[in-house]
């Protein structure tokens, strides 16, 4: 059964415009959930009633909220359509409902009349998509009782067949939990030797070893080499004027591991289980940070980012269409490769670098390694420094496999959807959708966001087209 926690979505001139009343109506909606599922379960419903002004911090506290609902109830009336914040309330959560393979856990309240809201007029609507997204899902009317009392018959059985409704998705038969892990990693964070390489098959008079077992480099490679953390490489791109641009990738080779996170883990969210298997078959050559603004603009030309005081610190506001541009436009500049974005299983697999932990530094994370907001820290940690922005790359401590900045700085785009996971162990396991505007996984974090949000199995996603200040990514290379 999924939590029952749920996500009031209003705008705050309607309470005020009817006295209460909504606010009421949540009231009454949560202790109804309360008969239906008995004192065992806490239910809460948040509502956002305490007077933050709009802006970074609200907008923290509202994403965290969304990220740990497991319902959304939209109070519709004209003004929630005019509202860009409720029409993202409703992205947002939908993007997590995807997320859970599932299309039930969005229950509208119709409240007052919108039926003459048709898009068409950006005052009435602040978004069309939503409103029509809405519209395909099954409104409950309570047009013509919003001015009755709350204590009136036909308000409570209103709310009870609400509420039937709510805990009856809530309830619907979920994955069942992953088997328990063999005990070889102990809970507190162990120092992991490097991963040590396949043996090497025997040399063939026609077919070269690659790279990571002892042959050649790739040909796109300007520079390689091994050091503590295994084979890397570099290429260089010459922009059009200016320097040089040159970036290095580390050889992440296939392997097996633990996706999603154990049951206790603190602050886990639900989609982040059942834990499971993978094994992922084919190696590749990760970037061992970010895209800078600095390769972004040798490539493309435009720097489309808020912060760029420095050409070392990593893009931004960039969205997943832009960097399949991007990454077309480098293949045409390195020979034999295809540039790609890692999926969501490499991406936690690279993330984790063969730790079970929270995050790849062990239990918990400080500011000294995670560019987050220190100012919300992990599980019950103490408060540390908030740097309101992305640093440059390299700027903090890697991974064990020499990665930098997996957790925090800037989210990373991966190239598949959100996958449902199932508990099942996979093979190469990808969550692509039907079409283009699929939502993508999202993962890893940012400058903005809580600690928590940054662990290995922490899930996200967005649609393709979103690009946002704290949105970058980091590519791969496999051969062509």
């Amino acid at each position: 059964m999924l939590k029952p926690i749920g996500f009031w979505s209003y705008t705050k001139s309607d309470d005020t415009s009817s006295a209460g009343k909504l606010s009421r109506l949540r009231d009454l909606v949560a202790a109804e959930m309360r008969q239906q599922l008995g004192p065992a379960l806490q239910v809460e419903i948040f509502q956002d009633v305490d007077a933050i002004p709009t802006g970074s911090e609200w907008e923290k506290r509202i994403r965290a909220a969304l990220a740990e609902s497991s319902f959304l109830i939209p109070i519709i009336t004209p003004g929630f359509f005019q509202r860009e914040w409720c029409c993202r309330e409703v992205a947002l959560f939908r993007d997590l409902e995807t997320g859970l393979g599932r299309a039930d856990l969005i229950f509208p309240i119709h409240y007052v009349n919108v039926d003459h809201v048709d898009g068409s007029n950006p005052h009435d609507c602040h978004d069309r998509e939503i409103l029509e997204f809405l519209r395909t899902r099954q409104w409950t009317d309570f047009r013509k009782l919003r001015h009755r009392d709350p204590q009136h018959e036909d308000v409570a059985v209103f709310i009870e067949k609400l509420v039937s409704e709510i805990c009856t998705a809530l309830r619907a038969r979920v994955p069942p939990p992953a088997p328990p892990p063999r005990p070889s990693v102990p809970e507190a964070r162990v120092a992991l030797a490097p991963r040590p390489a396949s043996p090497p098959p025997p040399p063939s008079a026609t077919v070269p070893l690659p790279f990571w077992q002892g042959g050649p480099p790739p040909a796109f490679a300007s520079a390689s080499g091994r050091d503590q953390f295994g084979p890397w490489v570099e290429f260089t791109i010459q922009p059009a004027s200016g320097a040089a641009v040159t970036q290095r990738l580390r050889w992440i080779e296939p392997g097996t591991f633990w996706m999603g996170s154990p049951e206790k883990e603190p602050e886990r969210v639900e989609r982040e289980g059942p834990r499971h298997r993978v094994t992922l078959t084919r190696g590749s050559w990760l970037a061992d940070t970010a895209c800078t603004q600095a390769l972004w603009q040798a490539v493309v030309a435009k720097n489309p980012s808020l912060f760029e005081r420095d050409a070392q610190l990593p893009v931004e506001n960039v969205s997943w269409h832009d960097v399949q541009a991007f990454l077309r436009a480098l293949e045409a500049r390195l020979p034999g490769c295809r540039a790609d974005l890692p999926t969501e299983a490499e991406w936690e697999y690279a993330c984790r670098a063969g730790t079970e932990t929270p995050f790849s530094f062990g239990a918990t994370i400080t500011p000294a390694q995670v560019n987050y907001d220190g100012n919300y820290p992990y599980a019950g940690g103490t408060k540390g420094l908030y740097r309101e922005e992305t640093v440059p790359v390299r700027s903090l401590p890697p991974n064990d496999w020499g990665l930098y900045e997996m957790h925090g700085n800037v989210w990373e785009w991966c190239s598949d959807g959100v996958r449902v996971y199932d508990g099942e162990t996979q093979l190469d396991p990808r969550g692509l959708g039907p079409d283009e505007q699929t939502v993508r996984a999202v993962r890893g974090g940012s400058w903005y966001g809580n600690a928590w949000w940054a662990r290995s199995a922490y899930r996200s996603g967005a649609p393709p087209g979103d690009a946002y200040d704290a949105l970058g990514f980091r590519f791969c290379l496999r051969s062509s």
